[in-house]
């Protein structure tokens, strides 16, 4: 059986950051594009969303599930080196399962809610607000689009715990 965890890859210049749900954060030099090569890997246990913030190319954002956010220091994008996790916000809004970055704000998807961090310094995130959702609701991925400008969108799964109807899925604005 396989195990695998969810994936996303990030790519800034010519270095490609690749974040595995059961190996970490892995590095690769695309200088020749057509043959990626491994440069080097950072390892942390549920690794899933990459961000990398367009305020400070110095650092990039990772979800850890329930060790919250992951800040990497990337100085050296082919050594990332994990400076700093955030896993404050499992309580309110559970782990972290995609973080997306617009200008200096990250925008977190919990297993059961939402929140808005301010990460001016991204060694000091500073949470600016945040949603629970109903318990039977689980966040799914979130979204933006420079074309609807102040919204966010994500969907969430109603999970019944009886086990007649996992598949109902919901489109939520914010």
């Amino acid at each position: 059986e396989r195990d695998v965890g969810q994936a996303s890859v990030a790519v800034a210049g010519s270095v490609v950051f690749v974040g595995d749900g059961r190996s970490g954060v892995s590095v690769f030099d695309a200088t020749q594009a057509n043959a990626p090569v491994y440069a080097s890997s950072s390892a942390t246990d549920d690794s899933a969303g990459i961000v990398i913030p367009s305020s400070d190319p110095n650092y990039f954002y990772a979800c850890l599930d329930n060790r919250g956010v992951g800040v990497f220091d990337v100085s050296n994008p082919l050594m990332p080196v994990l400076v700093d996790e955030h896993p404050e916000l499992n309580a309110d809004v559970g782990g972290c399962k995609d973080i997306q970055a617009v200008g200096t704000r990250l925008y977190y998807s919990g297993g059961t809610g939402l929140a808005v961090l301010d990460a001016t310094d991204p060694k000091a995130l500073v949470v600016k607000s945040s949603l629970k959702l109903p318990a039977e609701d689980l966040i799914g991925s979130l979204a933006f689009s420079s074309a609807i400008p102040n919204r966010l969108f994500t969907t969430t799964f109603l999970v019944d715990w009886e086990g007649t109807n996992n598949r109902t899925m919901r489109l939520l604005s914010f």
